[in-house]
């Protein structure tokens, strides 16, 4: 076995170019296109800042009505984006966002992504003020973690099957993949 490499090596270490995490988007898609798209925006950190859920009902905390606002102000404003089902969880956001790029203004319509860089930026310039003003959790930093989940609903069948998870998600809290104890 070589020194520089073999069997015993670990993958990544010592390599120029370490392994990045693949990307879980459909290759072929163009995500500016028109359709659906099922969002998820995780909290940094995973902090339960936004509310909490008690028994099956969400309670939004002022960031958390802030968090609700401003996605849905973000999606209104947008050229061509509408907006969906959506749910402010503790640490989290679910939302359904309807792109429908006109075919001649397909290249100034917006992407999924920067439709969550938009809420993003905004959410996290606006919890700075907030924090300010009215005492809440302070951060170091953005208010959201690095990214984005999203998916593709395809047809009608599974943009309900979204709208019934985003409606379900606080009463199945307890055994979501975001959940957090104390939240």
């Amino acid at each position: 076995m070589s020194p520089k490499g073999g069997l015993g090596r670990p993958s990544g270490v010592g390599d120029l170019h370490p392994r990045r995490r693949g990307s879980l988007r459909l290759s072929t898609w163009d995500y500016a296109s028109t359709g659906s798209y099922l969002i998820t925006v995780c909290v940094a950190g995973q902090r339960p800042l936004l509310g909490r859920v008690v028994g099956s009902t969400m309670h939004l905390s002022p960031a958390g009505r802030m968090v609700a606002a401003t996605w849905a102000a973000v999606l209104e404003a947008a050229p061509d984006v509408t907006m969906d089902a959506f749910v402010v969880m503790p640490n989290h956001l679910h939302g359904i966002a309807v792109l429908r790029a006109a075919i001649a203004r397909a290249r100034d319509a917006p992407s999924v992504s920067e439709v969550v860089r938009r809420f993003k930026s905004l959410s996290t310039r606006r919890h700075h003020i907030g924090g300010a003003r009215q005492g809440w959790r302070p951060l170091n930093g953005s208010l959201w973690h690095r990214g984005f989940h999203d998916r593709v609903l395809r047809n009608e069948r599974e943009i309900q099957a979204a709208r019934a998870y985003i409606e379900d998600n606080p009463a199945a809290w307890g055994r979501d993949r975001f959940h957090v104890d104390g939240a």
